[in-house]
């Protein structure tokens, strides 16, 4: 799996990973996962989070990570490229889950999200809104306040993940 540079940056968020990134993303996708988001998370002992998911978009089971776990640890120990004590963990995306790559905006058209981008000012822009549309370039979002449709080149795309809004789950029922 191929995965562009622009790309590393949004999903890893921990420099002294980003050289194992290729190797860990093809370790998954030879076992049916796609790396979403790495991030360390700080505390007593920091963890390094791993969300992934099933490339055929079943459900993460407990036995997926721990076997995940057991494939990635020894990538992380290679020459303690990991400064500090760490815990591993391996989640998945969960259901404010982030949207890094044009695959995610296709497929969560016509849900609510968060967005932080660049606007043709390059002034930063936050917004939480309908996604409209995506054509693979440009996104439209309904803003959740104004009702106004504005659009985004998905190359300014700062961060972005979908909102949960309990409302809508007891719509659905």
């Amino acid at each position: 799996m191929y995965l562009e540079q622009k790309f590393i940056s949004k999903i890893v968020k921990i420099d002294e990973l980003k050289p194992f990134v290729p190797q860990i993303v093809n370790l998954l996708k030879n076992q049916g996962f796609r790396l979403i988001r790495v991030k360390k998370l700080k505390g007593k002992r920091d963890t390094m989070q791993f969300m992934v998911e099933k490339i055929d978009l079943t459900a993460l089971t407990v036995e997926d990570c721990a076997e995940l776990s057991r494939s990635i640890s020894p990538i992380l120990d290679i020459k303690n490229s990991i400064k500090n004590n760490y815990l591993l963990e391996i989640s998945s995306p969960g259901i404010e889950r982030p949207l890094i790559e044009p695959l995610d905006f296709e497929r969560y058209k016509g849900n609510i999200i968060k967005l932080k981008a660049n606007n043709s000012k390059n002034k930063i822009i936050k917004i939480v809104g309908l996604l409209t549309k995506f054509d693979g370039k440009h996104l439209e979002i309904v803003d959740s306040n104004t009702g106004k449709e504005l659009s985004f080149s998905f190359n300014n795309v700062l961060d972005a993940h979908l909102v949960f809004k309990s409302e809508t789950l007891s719509e659905k029922k």
